[in-house]
């Protein structure tokens, strides 16, 4: 699982960059066109469906000071700290609001069951990548080569650091009828294990 990619180890490129994938070199921010419907493809083959499902309403807010990449409000900090422009700002709240909207929906529509996706950033520059699906997976392999870790209800892995990023950690809980999972790079597990559960806790 290639690792998210905060806003200070991209501002010297010219661009924002953070979507999570399961190609060792990433996607950037800016060709977040991949649909969740590849998401939950790739990390989570088969789904428990459940009739009349309800839809997932993602928070617009995670503790720790994320607030939802597809809101102009979100990037206001960075932008006074000359870590984004209004140009880029306006293309990166315009795509995540597509993977927040019709990318959802589109996943929604090919695996039957109700899905969501949300970006969230931080006024530091770093971010959360959120999918939920009203579904169980019955298998997950988010990786090799790193580390495994319970976090209460909350499975982790965390990969490996490079010399050229800090390691990614994407964090997961699945039930009968729900599965929350949250990938962020340079967060310790506890962390984004914490955002899963607020997540989780709040879509019941």
């Amino acid at each position: 699982m290639a690792p998210l990619r905060n806003v200070n180890e991209l501002a010297g490129e010219g661009y924002v960059a953070t979507k999570r994938t399961s190609m060792e070199n990433g996607l950037t921010f800016g060709v977040i066109a991949l649909a969740l419907v590849i998401i939950f493809a790739v990390g989570l083959p088969r789904w428990h469906k459940h009739a009349g499902q309800e839809a997932i309403t993602l928070p617009d807010t995670i503790s720790g000071g994320f607030l939802a990449a597809d809101s102009p409000a979100a990037w206001t900090d960075l932008k006074a700290a000359g870590k984004v422009t209004d140009q880029q700002i306006a293309q990166l709240v315009g795509q995540a609001g597509q993977f927040h909207g019709q990318n959802a929906t589109d996943a929604s529509d090919a695996l039957g069951i109700a899905t969501a996706g949300r970006y969230y950033v931080s006024k530091d520059g770093n971010f959360l990548s959120v999918t939920a699906a009203r579904g169980s997976g019955d298998a997950w392999f988010p990786g090799a080569g790193g580390t495994y870790s319970a976090q209460g209800d909350v499975t982790c892995y965390t990969s490996a650091a490079s010399s050229s990023s800090s390691s990614s950690i994407d964090c997961r809980r699945s039930s009968s009828s729900l599965t929350v999972e949250v990938n962020a790079q340079g967060l310790d597990a506890s962390t984004v294990a914490a955002a899963v559960d607020e997540v989780y806790n709040g879509i019941g």
